[in-house]
């Protein structure tokens, strides 16, 4: 939220429609903290766990939600075990809560990059210097980890860096599984086996965007030294990876670097299909998949080569309300708030128009009602205000 120009954390009631600065995080004049990567941490008594820089460096910070000190910081606590001051962009990456912990990426703090990044758990209190994976022996993904409903196995892509003891096999599927010990990952699968065709001659996959669908895991990743992204299956019971491709075969990036959800019985994903429209392709559009075969066009949202969609991490923001599909996409006007009920094509559920992919974003469901950060001020408008909208 930003007020006077500064982005502080703000807490907003929905019983009576108010909204208060949680904490000024930043006390420079015109500093903002710019808090990101939110997380309830329900194992946590419900706290509210995020980073944000302080003026001086970025630390991650946990709110209770009990207390507010809007002239400083004193209402948060500060997690020390959890930052590193080098490579602020790593610390505290795309968490999620499994078997009531934490688990994340964090920046280890060595300089060099093969020893960069380090897959994490966090139960509260306990310090994390234990990481799953992590200095000499793993560089697991940024994009981070999966845990599999069966509450038994986490999964990360991962490779073995230089001088590793570990079996080298380049960037590819891996899990940890909770029984065994740290810094003991076990090679899954690898979707890239290199032009000789053997596995482990250290090509990359990256394997991202996991996904839980009919029992198996999905996920993004490439086959090709070019680096095309395709859907992915890894079937868990049998050993057996399959792979379902948008478009041509030939060094395509069919399924866009984007997350993908699960929406009544069916697998929701961003896809570019280069075969469509006289070869000139679909752009980036919304596709689904449901085993009757390869992923199929639901509608192109922007008719033509033209991106409906926007890839990214979080830029269409796929959410479930009310038993529809929200997300946010561009019909060639700019971004909207879209709704689709998994039968007839996508609508648009507001007009907003915006240019900006960063003004209409943050889609959250709370007690019913789906809230998000919207700018009315239309397609050309770069200084329409950000507010926060609700549908329910």
């Amino acid at each position: 939220y930003e007020d006077s120009g500064d982005t502080e954390l703000w807490e907003f009631n929905p019983d009576n429609g108010t909204a208060q600065q949680v904490a000024n995080i930043n006390t420079n004049v015109g500093g903002s903290s710019n808090p990101k990567t939110l997380i309830e941490y329900k194992g946590d008594g419900g706290a509210l766990y995020f980073k944000a820089d302080n003026g001086t460096d970025t630390q991650v910070y946990r709110y209770d939600g009990t207390s507010y000190s809007t002239t400083d910081a004193s209402s948060l606590d500060v997690i020390p075990n959890l930052n590193s001051n080098n490579y602020s962009q790593y610390q505290f990456r795309a968490p999620i809560e499994w078997n009531n912990k934490l688990y994340f990426i964090r920046a280890n703090g060595d300089s060099t990059y093969s020893e960069l990044t380090e897959l994490s758990p966090w139960n509260g209190t306990t310090d994390t210097s234990r990481e799953i994976a992590g200095r000499n022996d793993w560089v697991p993904s940024p994009v981070g980890p999966f845990g599999f409903s069966d509450g038994q196995t986490l999964y990360t892509g991962a490779y073995a860096p230089s001088g590793s003891s570990k079996d080298k096999k380049g960037s590819e599927l891996y899990y940890w599984d909770i029984n065994s010990q740290l810094q003991d990952l076990t090679h899954a699968a690898s979707f890239n086996l290199g032009s000789n065709g053997l596995d482990g001659d250290g090509s990359h996959s990256y394997p991202q965007f996991m996904i839980e669908y009919d029992g198996s895991l999905f996920t993004r990743a490439s086959s090709k030294a070019t680096s095309d992204g395709e859907l992915w299956e890894y079937n868990r019971n049998t050993n057996i990876k399959t792979e379902y491709e948008i478009g041509s075969a030939t060094d395509h990036k069919g399924l866009a670097y984007a997350p993908m959800i699960v929406f009544k019985d069916k697998l929701y994903m961003i896809g570019n299909d280069d075969t469509a429209n006289s070869n000139s392709g679909t752009g980036k559009e919304l596709f689904v998949f449901d085993r009757s075969g390869t992923p199929e066009l639901v509608m192109e949202i922007n008719p033509g080569s033209g991106d409906g969609l926007q890839a990214g991490a979080d830029w269409w923001d796929p959410t479930i309300f009310n038993d529809k599909l929200y997300f946010v996409a561009d019909d060639g006007s700019g971004s909207d708030l879209w709704v689709y009920d998994g039968v007839t094509d996508p609508t648009k559920a507001f007009d907003f128009n915006t240019s900006d992919t960063s003004h209409l974003t943050s889609l959250t469901v709370l007690d019913d009602t789906l809230f998000f950060l919207g700018d009315a001020g239309g397609a050309s408008s770069t200084t329409g205000s950000v507010d926060l909208w609700s549908v329910g």
